[in-house]
């Protein structure tokens, strides 16, 4: 098996201002016959905040849509998620996309997030009704002789090498 890597890391306008890399991805699929995923790597210290991580699931929800490849959401540094705080909920909350109104109540504590009541709500429907965006974990540390991330292309045990 061969492997193509394309990294666009904190390139987000790549994706939505214009449709280059998108077209050239196209292109390539259609030329090499390639079957591609697409696997969008979020901090996971964007679940400390409720504003980012509503911020994160729209960005994983937009990319989705927009690439229009099978896509994987992994949240990345899982190891260090406890570094940022205490977390309002269990990993699980995060990674499955529950509901997401649970979140609305930690974002009433805040006094600047009030004035975006109304608007946060609207945006967690939207994810919610698409029903598209969960996560899967990445955690650097935890070293079982393979690299691997649940329902990636390369989820099957091979040895991995660090360059």
């Amino acid at each position: 098996d061969h492997y193509l890597l394309f990294d666009f890391p904190g390139q987000v306008e790549l994706f939505f201002l214009h449709s280059n890399a998108k077209n050239v991805i196209m292109r390539l699929i259609k030329k090499l016959s390639l079957r591609l995923t697409a696997v969008h790597l979020v901090d996971a210290h964007l679940c400390s905040d409720p504003g980012k991580y509503i911020s994160a699931l729209l960005l994983s929800l937009s990319t989705m849509l927009h690439l229009e490849l099978p896509h994987i959401n992994v949240l990345s540094k899982i190891d260090l998620i406890e570094s940022y705080g205490k977390l309002a909920f269990n990993l699980d909350f995060y990674t499955d996309v529950q509901d997401l109104s649970y979140l609305q109540h930690s974002l009433d504590k805040d006094p600047h997030s009030a004035k975006y009541r109304k608007l946060t709500k609207e945006l967690c429907e939207v994810v919610e009704h698409y029903s598209l965006v969960n996560f899967t974990t990445l955690d650097i540390q935890v070293r079982i002789g393979y690299w691997y991330v649940p329902g990636t292309p390369w989820y099957a045990p091979k040895p991995y090498q660090y360059f």
